[in-house]
Formats: C-alpha cells, sequence, structure tokens
C-alpha cells in the first residue's frame, strides 16, 4: 500500500517543483501559468486526500484510533459532508440530494463516520458524469440504522460488487479513473471498511437499478 502511494505522490511533487522552477525564471505566459497552476492544484487535491486517507488508515491499524460511540444525527452530520464536496460537485454541474430526515439517529464515532460518508460521497461525484444525480438516503432496520448513498454514474461491475462484499477485502491499488479521468488508490473504501468496522457497523455495495452505484452502511441506533 505505501509503495502505491509513494509511487502516486511522485508526480504532483514532481510537476510543483517544476512550476516553481518556472515561476522562478519569470519567463512564462500568462494564459499557460493559469493552465499549469488549474492542473497542479487538481494534483495537489488528490494528493492531499490519498494522505489524509493513508494516515488515517495507519492510525487505525496501530490502534491509533478509538472509536468514541455517540448518538449522531446523521441528517446534520451528511448536510456538513456535502457543504465540504460543493466545489468539486458543482465542477461537474452534479445534483447532491440530502434525503435523511431531520433527527435520524445512529451511534457511531462522529470523526469517523463524517469521513467514510466524505469517502463515499467523492467517490459517488467522481463515477458520475456531468449533470447527473448523487442522494443520500436512510432507513430505520427494527434496532439499526441504514445510511444509502446512492448515484446515477457509470456504476460497478459485478466482479467489483464482488471484490468489495467480500470479507477481507484490501482495496489498495485498485483504482479507476473518474468520469474525468480523477485519479484515485482506492484507499477511501478500504478506509471505509475498516472504519464502520470498528464502529461495529456493516458496509455492503451493489448496483443502483436506476443506474450507477448503491452504497449501503448499517449501524446501531
Amino acid at each position: 500500500m505505501f509503495s502505491v502511494v509513494s509511487h502516486d505522490m511522485r508526480t504532483p511533487v514532481n510537476s510543483l517543483i517544476s512550476f516553481m522552477q518556472l515561476l522562478e525564471g519569470g519567463n512564462i505566459e500568462q494564459e499557460k501559468l493559469i493552465r499549469y497552476a488549474a492542473s497542479l492544484k487538481n494534483n495537489l487535491t488528490y494528493t492531499s486526500t490519498m494522505m489524509e486517507n493513508l494516515l488515517n488508515w495507519a492510525a487505525s491499524q496501530m490502534q491509533g484510533f478509538n472509536p468514541y460511540l455517540e448518538s449522531l444525527d446523521i441528517q446534520h452530520l451528511t448536510a456538513e459532508v456535502i457543504n465540504s464536496l460543493k466545489d468539486y460537485a458543482d465542477q461537474k454541474e452534479l445534483n447532491i440530494r440530502n434525503l435523511i430526515a431531520d433527527g435520524t439517529i445512529c451511534k457511531a464515532d462522529a470523526n469517523m463516520l463524517g469521513l467514510v460518508i466524505r469517502n463515499l460521497v467523492s467517490n459517488a461525484i467522481k463515477f458520475t458524469p456531468n449533470g447527473g444525480t448523487v442522494e443520500i438516503t436512510s432507513a430505520s432496520l427494527g434496532k439499526q440504522q441504514e445510511i444509502k448513498i446512492s448515484d446515477t454514474g457509470i456504476g460497478l461491475s459485478s466482479v467489483q460488487v464482488a471484490h468489495f462484499n467480500k470479507p477481507g477485502y484490501i482495496g489498495a491499488g485498485i483504482s479507476t479513473l473518474g468520469t474525468n479521468k480523477e485519479k484515485g488508490t482506492g484507499l477511501g473504501l478500504l478506509l471505509c471498511r475498516t472504519f464502520v468496522g470498528m464502529m461495529d457497523g456493516k458496509i455492503n455495495a451493489d448496483v443502483n437499478p436506476a443506474g450507477g452505484s448503491n452504497f449501503k452502511i448499517v449501524l446501531k441506533k
């Protein structure tokens, strides 16, 4: 996993060095400067997310994370996640709908669940073409609460669904480019599986009958 991440970090870091050299030379046209800066920003944003996921996952494996389970308002937490990803969604003109009722409660660690939902919604945005829709819903299952992230994207193959749902899933290094060629490493989904398990919950994926993918998280109330 660390070899995959270190390999992926070389390109944006080297791009940053090259960009700084161009700035030092002061011999670059404004149009090229804007284009290079936009490309560099995208690369560094991807790298920052990847590093955050890696550090969080590493901490969890070294027992550096001990979940603090409390009663959380899922609607409020989801709204915060959507707000943090608004710029990304707006770039693709996506409609993100938070259909969870106010006051919907589950037992979870706020930081862990926030990170899990952020990774799943970010993935949904990544694999949904411009103008598509991402929905977050919830359903009561007796003593448990389900959170579902659905999208109208390119969807998962039966092989990908089976791979994610099998016990012992290891996603690092297994990744597909997004609809706008966005990169990834598979670390996000591995982190989701790890954190949901630490909160004594379950997570699975399936194909959205309307097109796209569904990811379902089940936690105690």
